[in-house]
């Protein structure tokens, strides 16, 4: 579609602007069950945090687990 100038119309803004990172953070696309997505978005309607947040809180404590799980398998492998 073109406009009256002869040039490409422009696209109209998306609906819901898209709000910038915070920090340093970078955007990171997963697929996870509705039940989880939906779970994970009720606490934080509850804890009055963002979905991310808690998303990278459980990601974190994850990898410290993990790491702390290989550097156990190491002493004792």
């Amino acid at each position: 579609m073109r406009g009256s100038d002869g040039m490409p119309a422009k696209k109209p803004p998306a609906s819901g602007a898209r709000k910038l990172p915070v920090g340093d953070r970078r955007q990171f696309l997963t697929t996870m069950s509705a039940d989880v997505i939906k779970a994970v978005k009720q606490a934080a309607l509850d804890d009055n945090r963002n979905a991310w947040e808690i998303m990278e809180e459980a990601a974190q404590q994850w990898l410290e687990r993990r790491k702390a799980n290989k550097t156990k398998k190491s002493r004792t492998g």
